[in-house]
């Protein structure tokens, strides 16, 4: 019983020293860097549930002032060649629950508080 609780608390002290090692701004970055990928992800989901498959994913933009809310602005098109946005911010850990917007061809097609869910 004490070789696992020392070989978990080995193993967490391990991983959460670098992770208490990075800056405010380091953790800032990764975090811009994971939102930016997942709403291109997701985004491209939600487009296409809402009946606008896109010609591969969204390219987006990222920008934050704290840990956890990350502003997003995408741009990409539609298989109909239809430019389409997606304006947002994200609100947990997951980058997929905030307030977004997307549009196709300046059309409002979604207004969502949870990407991809």
């Amino acid at each position: 019983m004490h070789r696992h609780r020392f070989a978990a608390v080995t193993l967490a002290a391990l991983l959460v020293g670098p992770l208490a090692a990075c800056t405010s701004s380091q953790r800032r970055s990764i975090n811009e860097t994971l939102a930016r990928n997942t709403v291109a992800v997701a985004g491209a989901k939600e487009f296409r549930d809402h009946d606008h498959p896109l010609d591969g994913l969204l390219d987006c933009g990222t920008k934050s002032r704290t840990d956890t809310r990350v502003t997003v602005a995408c741009t990409g098109t539609t298989k109909k060649d239809e430019p389409v946005a997606l304006l947002g911010a994200t609100s947990d850990a997951r980058q997929v629950k905030g307030t977004f917007t997307g549009t196709v061809a300046g059309t409002k097609v979604f207004t969502t508080g949870c990407l991809g869910c």
